[in-house]
């Protein structure tokens, strides 16, 4: 089953809430995880990042389905990195 589809049909499963808390539950986790990296210079092994990262991107990639704005997020990516870019060429002569 292809990614759209698999969102598709938990979009239509649990609906626009649960869908939202599963979204914040997944990017607290991958805070808590952050955070426990650098206050607590806790270990953390790539397959446990990894793991996070992954749920979050999955919920993203839901919730930009859900509301149809793949587009527009690809362009506000787009901005961000020339932001980016920018930040990075001001930072050459420090």
């Amino acid at each position: 089953m292809e990614r759209k589809e698999i969102y598709k049909q938990a979009f239509e499963r649990w609906g626009t809430e649960p869908q939202y808390l599963q979204a914040i539950e997944e990017m607290a986790e991958l805070t808590q995880l952050l955070v426990r990296m650098q206050r607590e210079n806790r270990k953390v092994t790539y397959l446990e990042l990894s793991k996070e990262i992954a749920d979050v991107n999955i919920l993203m990639e839901q919730l930009t389905q859900m509301h149809d704005i793949e587009k527009l997020v690809a362009e506000q990516e787009e901005n961000q990195l020339k932001k980016l870019v920018g930040y990075l060429e001001q930072s050459k002569g420090d």
